[in-house]
């Protein structure tokens, strides 16, 4: 504290010194698994290329670390005579914490998907705001449930349809693995390698695909920002729409979260790429409107981005808890074009009445009553898209 006071000690040269450190752990790394790589007889043909790129990153890594290093070094030898030994004394009282934030970061980061390889400072950044932040630990918890029962429904309908090989990608789905990976296992050293990078889905796989389910439209996910939905129902509905988000990565669509209320409260559409990144996962879970329930505006604006598409059948998803009745003279253009572009409207309805469904009938293809946010009918919507 007396250090801060003092002005001698910023967050800049925290995170200065945090990130020499992951530098300095991961330069092990890779000079672990360069070592085992130039020392293995068996295959050495076959990873030269990840030897050489391996190489590349421990050359890149050191070079960062010696330059942080002498940044931090030039900060210390600036400080009064007698401030040093209290730095030390900080740095040590400040190791334990950090270490659980950064674990604590990993673990998030694991269940929702977002990059184990993130700089220092993305991964310090995280770690604060799950400190400070419940709501994103229970949106992780809903994530990990979903994206179960996601893979289930994906694995029996994979087994029923013909599906054809594509290409090779990465991944974390063991059965399609290509022979190289296999063999992997069969080294004590280079099988640490695998788990890891198993975890980060990194894992070169087959990807294999049903030829009916290629060139589709945007996948867009509609979620209710209104007073009544905050709490639980708007962690559920984020997760919802970040394991649909999932699924429009593995087909190759586009995809688009849009949190609407009414009023003048203006919609807030969030475009996800993958890798997902931390902060713009920080920012979709954080956000909420407030307000009463419109569903003119989301649904206009789905209808513009659908319409921007060069493919058909795309998917909207409305999460909502409450009741709204469209114009009638909007419904019929919108059904109009929504026949012409061919694209389908799910309805999620969470915890609501007869108002809330006759709301959403006219427009909807299909449409899903929550009797409460765990029920199972959830797989519904994983079926049908």
């Amino acid at each position: 504290r007396e250090i801060k006071e003092e002005g001698l000690l910023i967050s800049r040269e925290l995170k200065e010194i945090w990130e020499l450190a992951q530098l300095e752990r991961r330069r092990e790394e890779i000079a672990d698994q360069l070592e085992t790589f130039r020392n293995w007889e068996d295959g050495r043909e076959a990873f030269r290329e990840a030897a050489e790129q391996l190489a590349e990153e421990l050359a890149v890594a050191e070079a960062q670390g010696e330059q942080l290093a002498q940044e931090i070094e030039a900060s210390v030898e600036a400080l009064p005579v007698g401030l040093k030994s209290r730095l030390e004394t900080e740095a040590t009282l400040l190791e334990p914490p950090l270490a659980a934030l950064e674990e604590a970061q990993t673990a998030f980061s694991r269940s929702v998907g977002v990059p184990l390889s993130q700089s220092a400072g993305e991964r310090l950044t995280l770690a604060l705001h799950l400190q400070k932040n419940r709501k994103l630990w229970k949106l992780a918890a809903y994530i990990g449930r979903m994206r179960a029962q996601a893979r289930a429904v994906r694995a029996a309908r994979l087994a029923c349809e013909a599906g054809e090989l594509h290409r090779i990608t990465t991944g974390a789905d063991v059965s399609r693995l290509i022979p190289s990976e296999l063999a992997i296992l069969h080294h004590p050293l280079l099988r640490r390698d695998f788990l890891r990078r198993r975890l980060e889905e990194r894992l070169l796989c087959y990807e294999i695909e049903a030829p009916e389910r290629q060139g589709r439209g945007p996948m867009i996910v509609l979620i209710d920002g209104s007073g009544s939905m905050s709490g639980e129902r708007d962690v559920w509905a984020k997760a919802l729409a970040l394991s649909l988000f999932e699924m429009a990565r593995r087909q190759r669509r586009k995809f688009v979260a849009v949190s609407f209320s009414s009023g003048e409260a203006p919609l807030r559409p969030f475009t996800f790429e993958a890798p997902l990144r931390p902060s713009d996962l920080v920012a979709f879970a954080e956000y909420f409107p407030g307000g009463g329930t419109d569903f003119v505006a989301p649904l206009r604006y789905a209808l513009e981005r659908l319409r921007e598409s060069r493919y058909r059948r795309g998917d909207v998803v409305l999460v909502t808890d409450g009741a709204c009745q469209v114009p009638e003279a909007w419904l019929e253009e919108f059904l109009v074009e929504k026949e012409r572009l061919e694209f389908s409207v799910f309805s999620l309805l969470i915890e609501t009445g007869e108002d809330a469904l006759a709301g959403v009938r006219p427009f909807s293809d299909r449409i899903t009553t929550l009797a409460h946010l765990e029920d199972e009918a959830i797989r519904e919507i994983f079926l049908d898209i």
